[in-house]
């Protein structure tokens, strides 16, 4: 399994594709047939706004880049979310999502931490707890701490975190420069006028920056 971006040399703009390759008789299409695909889809109208772009600035004015790959599903899901906030693609490019939301594996955990089920889709953990898939699905990706009582986490080893909100925080500059330093999460919410869950993803290192700043707890 691969990681390819397409990236348009006059804009700079990218869109970071996730493309499987297993090694069995029903073998998915090479980065080139892939290409070949979305340059046919540009041609004749029926795509999305990645192909509208190709159609509009032409296929000389893109070029396509392998950038890594992934051994797992999972693994695949943790880089596809992580490439396209590296290269900030959903905003800045051509990617419709924050990526990783294909299926891979759903780990459970207890209000202390405790593994307590393993699950094969959202949908499934999602059952499990008579709830909803997105609920699940918001609290692997951090966007909320739990769900249903629980933790879930697409990592194994996933840890719980301290209540954010009592931890300190340092702000950075992005060549690593201190610029200020707050007693919680809450208290650089308010000053600097960003949302609280923008601020903890990249303090728990599930973004690499936000607001044009990198954040640490102290």
């Amino acid at each position: 399994m691969l990681f390819y971006k397409g990236l348009q040399k006059i804009l700079n703009s990218f869109k970071v594709e996730t493309h499987l390759l297993f090694k069995q008789k029903r073998d998915t299409k090479s980065v080139e047939e892939r290409k070949m695909d979305h340059l046919q889809k540009a041609k004749s109208n029926n795509g999305s706004f990645f192909h509208d772009a190709i159609a509009t600035y032409g296929s000389d004015a893109f070029y396509w880049e392998t950038i890594d790959t992934a051994n797992t599903m999972n693994e695949l899901a943790a880089k596809e979310k992580y490439y396209i906030d590296y290269f900030d693609s959903k905003d800045k490019g051509y990617n419709n999502d924050c990526g990783g939301g294909f299926l891979k594996t759903v780990y459970q955990f207890s209000s202390s931490g405790k593994l307590i089920g393993e699950w094969a889709s959202l949908e499934l953990a999602a059952k499990s707890v008579l709830g909803k898939k997105k609920g699940v699905s918001n609290a692997c990706l951090g966007y909320n701490r739990t769900y249903k009582g629980c933790y879930w986490s697409y990592d194994r080893n996933f840890t719980p975190s301290k209540d954010s909100r009592k931890k300190g925080v340092y702000q950075y500059s992005m060549d690593g420069g201190l610029i200020a330093k707050y007693e919680s999460v809450s208290d650089a919410s308010r000053q600097i006028g960003m949302s609280k869950s923008s601020i903890s993803r990249v303090c728990r290192k599930e973004r690499i920056q936000s607001g044009g700043y990198i954040w640490k707890y102290w």
